[in-house]
């Protein structure tokens, strides 16, 4: 009899400690999903809003705008799939630099020379700021160095 109460004690224990597992895995993988679902909403989000405001300085019609923030995030989506792919350098290089193509001819398509020039002027001005920020830090690095080399 103590054998039997023991038993059905036990197995009541196993019982409710699997069924408390089994549910806070079922949560914990319900808020992963939603959290994933989250971020990729809010990142495609991000990437409207950048297209929008590039829509804006090169002043683009509703038709355009359209058709732009479009392919802006088509673009954007298809470049981090591919940086994040496991290939050597020189593949990413190349599926990089033929999906700019296709970028380039599909925005051909749609928007006027002057629209486009302003599009690779802007990209241009971008390229440009990032490059002064890094000679700025390589800058400081440097002057960093030669200060700890003259004191020592």
């Amino acid at each position: 009899m103590k054998q039997s109460i023991k038993f059905l004690a036990f197995s009541f224990f196993a019982f409710c400690l699997s069924f408390n597992m089994n549910a806070q895995n079922s949560r914990a993988n319900s808020k992963a999903n939603t959290v994933k679902t989250d971020k990729i909403a809010d990142k495609t989000e991000k990437m409207e809003k950048r297209a929008n405001k590039l829509a804006d300085k090169v002043e683009m019609n509703d038709d355009q705008r359209a058709r732009f923030v479009v392919a802006h995030v088509e673009y954007s989506k298809a470049v981090k799939a591919t940086r994040k792919t496991k290939v050597g350098k020189a593949v990413k290089k190349a599926q990089l630099k033929e999906l700019r193509a296709d970028h380039t001819a599909n925005l051909n398509s749609f928007l006027s020379d002057d629209q486009m020039a302003s599009l690779k002027q802007i990209a241009k001005e971008k390229r440009n700021m990032k490059k002064g920020k890094k000679n700025k830090k390589n800058k400081k690095n440097r002057k960093a160095q030669l200060d700890t080399i003259e004191e020592n």
